[in-house]
């Protein structure tokens, strides 16, 4: 683990601490890698953040292709519905990548949301309950190395 986090880049580190705080906001286990941060765990995020997901995303990705599916879905659901602005800089095939910019970019949006709907540094306590879901659930899905 030490290993990992020397060969991290401090953006990446940044962009990890950034998500783990977003994960300790919202109630969910932290991660050790920016890779980790995949189309399932945003899906994870977005049902504590708005009780929820977006329609038409795959609740058991296998492939990148099919991550950057649901990274899209998630972006254009947070564009059209959520923020309502243009979000065309984020795009689900950079974000399947680990692109360090659109990550940071979608983190950001996801962070400024938190504190928006549930206030700044507000404990995980806080959250939306959580809701039993059928085996399928982003929520039950066990966690996979990435795309395969």
């Amino acid at each position: 683990r030490e290993a990992n986090k020397l060969s991290m880049s401090s953006s990446e580190r940044d962009l990890v601490r950034a998500l783990n705080r977003i994960l300790d906001r919202v109630g969910l286990e932290r991660v050790a890698r920016l890779e980790d941060f995949d189309s399932l765990l945003l899906l994870r995020i977005f049902r504590r953040l708005f009780i929820g997901i977006p329609s038409g995303v795959l609740t058991e990705p296998k492939s990148r292709e099919q991550h950057e599916r649901n990274f899209n879905a998630c972006v254009d659901h947070l564009s059209r519905t959520v923020l309502m602005m243009d979000l065309s800089h984020i795009d689900g095939a950079q974000l399947a990548h680990s692109d360090l910019e659109a990550t940071g970019n979608l983190l950001e949006i996801l962070d400024e949301l938190h504190e928006i709907f549930h206030g700044e540094g507000a404990p995980a306590a806080g959250t939306p309950p959580r809701r039993v879901r059928g085996a399928g659930s982003p929520e039950t899905a066990p966690r996979s190395s990435r795309y395969g």
